[in-house]
């Protein structure tokens, strides 16, 4: 992950830099909350949802390049690790799983009119997963893989918007093991 922030955070700088002298970058930063829920097959095949919702935040900021262009980074994960019934492993402890991903994506905006945007994101994030309480089958799991997104902003004026967004982080595998992360997020963005 250090190599993947590393990265991120020379691209940002780069960028942030280049357009420095420009009038029209702008900076945006945004919180976004919205349900929870897990699920994991076992060996057998069964499937197992998650018996707690914990609540998923996202932390993001990012440079508009262009009225229609920008680039963005965020962090998400959720305020607890979800917890699954002790059938899912056999053990005598609750599985609990955790999760979080950080991305840098290139993100593409489209006026429908005066109050309302609708964009996209592609980019890359780097997602990781820790399963603890599951005795042999405890692990983490981590990698970078390409994700997506799209949403729409209601503009309450030009520094704040509200948001709504569904992101897809892509698919970690190893062995057996396949993971993955999509999010439906509200939030609110602030530009400056």
């Amino acid at each position: 992950m250090h190599k993947f922030v590393s990265a991120a955070v020379a691209a940002a700088v780069i960028i942030s830099c280049t357009q420095a002298h420009a009038q029209d970058v702008r900076y945006y930063a945004g919180v976004t909350t919205g349900s929870s829920k897990a699920s994991l097959k076992n060996t057998s095949g069964e499937r197992f949802t998650s018996t707690n919702h914990p609540i998923p935040f996202k932390l993001y900021g990012g440079v508009e390049l262009t009225e229609h262009f920008a680039v963005e980074a965020g962090y998400t994960r959720a305020t607890d690790r979800h917890e699954f019934d002790k059938r899912l492993t056999g053990g005598t402890e609750t599985a609990r799983l955790s999760s979080q991903v950080a991305y840098v994506a290139l993100k593409g905006t489209m006026a429908l009119g005066e109050s309302v945007d609708v964009y996209g994101k592609a980019g890359v994030a780097y997602n990781r997963y820790d399963m603890d309480g599951a005795g042999a089958g405890d692990f983490t799991l981590s990698g970078a893989k390409a994700m997506a997104g799209v949403g729409v902003a209601y503009n309450i004026n030009d520094k704040l918007a509200l948001t709504f967004e569904l992101e897809h982080y892509g698919r970690v595998r190893e062995g057996k093991i396949s993971l993955t992360q999509n999010r439906l997020h509200a939030g609110v963005k602030f530009s400056f």
